[in-house]
Protein backbone atom coordinates (compact mmCIF):
# COMPACT_ATOMS: atom_id res chain seq x y z
CA UNK A 1 0.00 0.00 0.00
CA UNK A 2 2.70 2.09 0.96
CA UNK A 3 4.75 1.33 -2.60
CA UNK A 4 1.36 2.28 -4.47
CA UNK A 5 1.10 5.65 -2.30
CA UNK A 6 4.77 6.36 -3.05
CA UNK A 7 4.30 5.63 -6.59
CA UNK A 8 1.37 7.45 -7.20
CA UNK A 9 2.96 10.82 -5.18
CA UNK A 10 5.75 10.30 -7.72
CA UNK A 11 3.92 10.33 -10.46
CA UNK A 12 1.86 13.65 -9.23
CA UNK A 13 5.32 14.90 -8.91
CA UNK A 14 6.59 14.54 -12.54
CA UNK A 15 3.22 15.26 -13.89
CA UNK A 16 3.49 18.95 -11.74
CA UNK A 17 6.98 19.13 -12.82
CA UNK A 18 6.47 18.30 -16.74
CA UNK A 19 3.78 20.94 -16.12
CA UNK A 20 6.21 23.56 -14.55
CA UNK A 21 8.62 23.33 -17.53
CA UNK A 22 6.00 23.84 -20.14
CA UNK A 23 4.44 26.10 -18.26
CA UNK A 24 7.78 27.86 -18.18
CA UNK A 25 8.89 27.36 -21.58
CA UNK A 26 6.22 28.26 -23.43
CA UNK A 27 6.67 31.34 -26.00
CA UNK A 28 2.98 33.15 -25.32
CA UNK A 29 3.14 35.26 -21.73
CA UNK A 30 1.10 32.69 -19.08
CA UNK A 31 -0.38 33.77 -15.85
CA UNK A 32 -1.59 31.79 -13.04
CA UNK A 33 -4.48 34.47 -11.34
CA UNK A 34 -6.31 33.50 -7.97
CA UNK A 35 -9.62 35.44 -6.61
CA UNK A 36 -9.39 38.19 -4.03
CA UNK A 37 -13.21 39.70 -3.80
CA UNK A 38 -13.57 41.74 -7.43
CA UNK A 39 -9.56 41.36 -8.30
CA UNK A 40 -7.13 38.98 -10.03
CA UNK A 41 -4.73 38.36 -7.83
CA UNK A 42 -0.61 36.81 -9.78
CA UNK A 43 -0.21 33.66 -7.97
CA UNK A 44 2.28 32.93 -10.88
CA UNK A 45 4.38 33.50 -14.32
CA UNK A 46 6.05 32.08 -16.85
CA UNK A 47 9.23 33.81 -17.88
CA UNK A 48 7.98 34.64 -21.47
CA UNK A 49 5.77 37.05 -19.20
CA UNK A 50 9.40 38.81 -17.14
CA UNK A 51 10.61 38.78 -20.32
CA UNK A 52 7.99 40.96 -22.05
CA UNK A 53 6.97 42.81 -19.10
CA UNK A 54 10.81 43.01 -17.91
CA UNK A 55 9.88 42.75 -13.91
CA UNK A 56 11.18 39.68 -11.90
CA UNK A 57 8.51 36.72 -10.94
CA UNK A 58 9.13 38.87 -7.28
CA UNK A 59 7.39 41.79 -8.03
CA UNK A 60 4.93 40.13 -10.52
CA UNK A 61 3.73 38.17 -7.61
CA UNK A 62 1.02 38.91 -5.05
CA UNK A 63 0.19 42.12 -7.29
CA UNK A 64 -3.11 42.25 -8.61
CA UNK A 65 -3.38 41.90 -12.18
CA UNK A 66 -4.63 45.59 -13.22
CA UNK A 67 -1.61 46.38 -12.24
CA UNK A 68 -0.42 45.94 -15.42
CA UNK A 69 -2.69 47.45 -17.66
CA UNK A 70 -3.36 51.25 -18.17
CA UNK A 71 -5.73 53.17 -17.18
CA UNK A 72 -8.65 52.49 -19.80
CA UNK A 73 -8.41 48.63 -19.81
CA UNK A 74 -8.30 48.98 -15.96
CA UNK A 75 -12.10 50.22 -16.21
CA UNK A 76 -12.87 46.94 -17.56
CA UNK A 77 -10.94 44.35 -14.89
CA UNK A 78 -14.36 44.11 -12.77
CA UNK A 79 -16.46 43.02 -15.12
CA UNK A 80 -13.88 40.88 -16.75
CA UNK A 81 -13.47 39.14 -13.44
CA UNK A 82 -17.34 38.74 -12.61
CA UNK A 83 -17.64 36.88 -15.91
CA UNK A 84 -14.66 34.35 -14.97
CA UNK A 85 -15.88 34.02 -11.56
CA UNK A 86 -19.52 32.56 -13.31
CA UNK A 87 -17.03 30.12 -15.44
CA UNK A 88 -17.15 32.26 -18.77
CA UNK A 89 -13.87 31.90 -21.39
CA UNK A 90 -12.87 35.68 -22.12
CA UNK A 91 -11.01 37.29 -24.84
CA UNK A 92 -10.27 41.00 -24.86
CA UNK A 93 -7.63 43.07 -26.15
CA UNK A 94 -5.79 46.20 -23.62
CA UNK A 95 -3.11 47.87 -23.34
CA UNK A 96 -0.07 46.49 -20.94
CA UNK A 97 2.61 48.56 -19.07
CA UNK A 98 6.30 47.12 -19.03
CA UNK A 99 7.90 48.11 -15.93
CA UNK A 100 9.97 51.58 -17.94
CA UNK A 101 6.59 52.39 -18.60
CA UNK A 102 6.41 51.72 -21.77
CA UNK A 103 3.01 50.46 -23.35
CA UNK A 104 2.31 47.66 -26.21
CA UNK A 105 -1.42 45.84 -27.07
CA UNK A 106 -2.03 42.86 -26.18
CA UNK A 107 -4.93 40.14 -26.79
CA UNK A 108 -5.68 38.44 -23.10
CA UNK A 109 -7.40 35.20 -23.43
CA UNK A 110 -8.61 33.45 -19.60
CA UNK A 111 -10.38 30.89 -18.40
CA UNK A 112 -11.62 29.53 -15.40
CA UNK A 113 -9.92 26.30 -13.62
CA UNK A 114 -9.57 24.40 -10.68
CA UNK A 115 -6.44 23.39 -8.67
CA UNK A 116 -7.01 21.19 -5.19
CA UNK A 117 -11.23 22.12 -5.71
CA UNK A 118 -9.87 26.06 -5.59
CA UNK A 119 -10.93 28.25 -8.39
CA UNK A 120 -7.98 29.77 -10.19
CA UNK A 121 -7.54 31.77 -13.81
CA UNK A 122 -5.48 31.00 -16.77
CA UNK A 123 -4.59 33.84 -18.60
CA UNK A 124 -2.64 33.79 -21.84
CA UNK A 125 -1.36 37.01 -23.68
CA UNK A 126 -0.42 37.96 -27.10
CA UNK A 127 1.81 40.85 -28.41
CA UNK A 128 -0.60 42.10 -31.37
CA UNK A 129 1.18 46.03 -31.40
CA UNK A 130 2.22 45.36 -34.73
CA UNK A 131 -1.28 43.87 -35.40
CA UNK A 132 -3.25 47.03 -34.31
CA UNK A 133 -0.15 48.82 -36.07
CA UNK A 134 -1.89 46.81 -39.39
CA UNK A 135 -4.88 47.68 -38.20
CA UNK A 136 -4.63 51.60 -37.59
CA UNK A 137 -2.46 52.30 -40.91
CA UNK A 138 -5.53 50.21 -42.70
CA UNK A 139 -7.85 52.62 -41.29
CA UNK A 140 -6.00 55.16 -41.92
CA UNK A 141 -5.74 54.43 -45.50
CA UNK A 142 -9.46 53.63 -45.93
CA UNK A 143 -9.98 56.74 -44.40
CA UNK A 144 -7.87 58.45 -47.09
CA UNK A 145 -9.83 56.72 -50.05
CA UNK A 146 -12.79 57.56 -48.61
CA UNK A 147 -11.83 61.09 -48.34
CA UNK A 148 -10.51 60.84 -52.14
CA UNK A 149 -13.92 59.26 -53.19
CA UNK A 150 -15.71 62.09 -51.33
CA UNK A 151 -13.72 64.68 -53.28
CA UNK A 152 -13.99 62.82 -56.65
CA UNK A 153 -17.66 62.99 -56.20
CA UNK A 154 -18.34 66.26 -55.28
CA UNK A 155 -15.92 67.17 -58.32
CA UNK A 156 -17.63 64.97 -61.01
CA UNK A 157 -20.98 66.22 -59.27
CA UNK A 158 -20.02 69.51 -60.21
CA UNK A 159 -18.58 68.94 -63.40
CA UNK A 160 -22.03 66.71 -64.20
CA UNK A 161 -23.87 70.13 -63.20
CA UNK A 162 -21.33 72.30 -65.39
CA UNK A 163 -22.06 69.87 -68.27
CA UNK A 164 -25.96 69.67 -67.93
CA UNK A 165 -25.71 73.86 -67.88
CA UNK A 166 -23.55 73.63 -70.77
CA UNK A 167 -25.58 71.69 -73.11
CA UNK A 168 -29.01 73.60 -71.92
CA UNK A 169 -26.80 76.49 -73.19
CA UNK A 170 -26.34 74.64 -76.51
CA UNK A 171 -29.73 73.03 -76.93
CA UNK A 172 -31.31 76.68 -76.60
CA UNK A 173 -27.97 78.08 -79.19
CA UNK A 174 -29.71 75.20 -81.05
CA UNK A 175 -33.04 76.33 -81.23
CA UNK A 176 -31.77 79.88 -81.91
CA UNK A 177 -29.57 78.96 -84.93
CA UNK A 178 -32.58 76.69 -86.31
CA UNK A 179 -35.08 79.51 -85.73
CA UNK A 180 -32.54 81.84 -87.45
CA UNK A 181 -32.49 79.08 -90.09
CA UNK A 182 -36.31 79.20 -90.55
CA UNK A 183 -36.14 83.04 -90.55
CA UNK A 184 -33.28 82.90 -93.05
CA UNK A 185 -35.18 80.54 -95.26
CA UNK A 186 -38.46 82.15 -94.96
CA UNK A 187 -36.84 85.57 -95.66
CA UNK A 188 -34.73 84.23 -98.59
CA UNK A 189 -38.45 83.00 -100.63
CA UNK A 190 -39.60 86.82 -99.69
CA UNK A 191 -37.03 87.93 -101.90
CA UNK A 192 -37.00 85.07 -104.58
CA UNK A 193 -40.69 86.71 -104.80
CA UNK A 194 -40.14 90.04 -104.23
CA UNK A 195 -37.56 89.85 -106.84
CA UNK A 196 -39.84 87.81 -109.19
CA UNK A 197 -42.32 90.83 -108.75
CA UNK A 198 -39.48 93.23 -109.42
CA UNK A 199 -38.38 91.61 -112.48
CA UNK A 200 -42.38 91.31 -113.76
CA UNK A 201 -42.94 94.87 -112.78
CA UNK A 202 -39.70 95.89 -115.07
CA UNK A 203 -40.53 94.15 -117.88
CA UNK A 204 -43.81 95.48 -118.30
CA UNK A 205 -42.49 98.94 -117.67
CA UNK A 206 -39.73 98.13 -120.54
CA UNK A 207 -42.56 96.69 -122.51
CA UNK A 208 -45.04 99.26 -122.33
CA UNK A 209 -42.95 102.17 -122.80
CA UNK A 210 -40.88 100.65 -125.95
CA UNK A 211 -44.44 99.78 -127.31
CA UNK A 212 -45.14 103.73 -126.97
CA UNK A 213 -41.97 104.98 -128.19
CA UNK A 214 -42.18 102.75 -130.62
CA UNK A 215 -46.14 104.04 -131.64
CA UNK A 216 -44.52 107.36 -131.33
CA UNK A 217 -41.86 107.07 -133.55
CA UNK A 218 -44.01 105.37 -136.49
CA UNK A 219 -46.27 108.41 -136.63
CA UNK A 220 -43.44 110.21 -136.76
CA UNK A 221 -42.37 108.57 -139.53
CA UNK A 222 -45.61 108.72 -141.21
CA UNK A 223 -45.73 112.64 -140.83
Amino acid sequence: MHKIKQIAENSLKESEFQFQTLFNQASNSIYLLSFSRNRLIIEDTNDAVLIMLGYSKDELTGKPLSFLYDQQTKIHVTEITRRLKKGETVSFDGIHVRKDGSTFSVNVSAYLIHIEGKPYVLAMTHDITELKQREDYLKKQYAHLENLVKERTINLSKANKNLKVEICIRKKAEIKLLDYQKQLQLLTSQLSLIEEKEKRRIATELHDCIGQTLALSKIKLGM
